[in-house]
């Protein structure tokens, strides 16, 4: 239970995290002003449709 609990605390603070710096870098380049919470939801929403469509999303090199 308690890992299940790390694993809910780790994905949101990966969501908070991208919803922050990616207002950051809209705020820096484009001067457009949101909160971070609209941008972590709206990321959140992507990847869960990409995982409904079986879509890996990753960083690693592939040599194929």
């Amino acid at each position: 239970m308690l890992a299940l609990l790390a694993c809910f605390a780790v994905q949101f603070a990966i969501a908070a995290m991208l919803g922050f710096f990616t207002r950051l870098f809209l705020a820096a380049h484009w001067q457009v002003h949101i909160a971070w919470w609209p941008l972590s939801m709206l990321f959140v929403a992507i990847f869960w449709i990409l995982g409904i469509r079986r879509v890996e999303v990753g960083g690693g090199y592939s040599a194929y």
